[in-house]
């Protein structure tokens, strides 16, 4: 490790990865469900836990941006002209750019069509429609958004598990959970409702949890 990557102190950001995951666990427990999109109710559901989706959504979204700053502090100081680093780097920006997409029209598009469905009734299977074509849009960006963490963290893991420090376990698991939630998200095998979500979410939190720590210790 170089004198200039030496210097980078991790500490800070590796208490704001440490916070933001238990954060980010508390607000997927919060997630409300709003029944199929097909049903008539569907409208009045979405009204009803309204406030609640923004507050999960909007969370979900300052948190990957809190997330992306820690880690763009955790590549730099483990040499983000590396090829693992650099790679999980571009992974990562693909991966979070697709969840902010998806958190954004989950947590607010949603809302905004399923009032204009509740003021103008006779609108509604228009508005079904296009709620339709546009969630499977999103649901195919979110799952890009779920395999580029995902890869990011199989990456940044392969770099990890090269040292003969108390970092390569971080480095193991990274590569086993990574490697399988890639596999599950690419083939459909898992899907990101809200169960999915959450495993998945747990999953990326323990990694998140294992490396601020080693952040903050100045470990890595």
């Amino acid at each position: 490790m170089t004198a200039r990557q030496d210097g980078i102190d991790t500490r800070l950001p590796g208490i704001a990865l440490l916070t933001s995951s238990v954060i980010a666990l508390a607000a997927m427990a919060q997630h409300p469900t709003t029944g199929s999109i097909h049903s008539d109710s569907f409208a009045k559901n979405v009204e009803r836990v309204a406030s609640l989706t923004q507050m999960v959504h909007g969370t979900m979204i300052v948190l990957v941006a809190v997330i992306t700053w820690t880690l763009i502090a955790f590549a730099l100081r483990r040499g983000i002209t590396r090829w693992l680093m650099l790679q999980g780097v571009v992974a990562w920006v693909i991966g979070a750019a697709s969840m902010i997409v998806a958190a954004a029209f989950n947590g607010f598009v949603v809302i905004d069509i399923a009032r204009m469905t509740m003021r103008a009734p006779e609108t509604s299977d228009m508005l079904k429609v296009v709620l339709q074509g546009f969630g499977a849009g999103v649901g195919v960006i979110e799952a890009i958004g779920g395999v580029g963490i995902s890869a990011a963290l199989f990456l940044w893991s392969a770099d990890l598990a090269l040292n003969n420090s108390i970092a390569r376990w971080a480095g193991v698991f990274g590569l086993v959970a990574g490697a399988g939630l890639m596999i599950a998200l690419a083939t459909g095998m898992m899907r990101l409702n809200v169960p999915g979500m959450m495993l998945v979410v747990a999953v990326w939190a323990v990694w998140f949890l294992a490396v601020g720590a080693l952040m903050t210790l100045r470990k890595v």
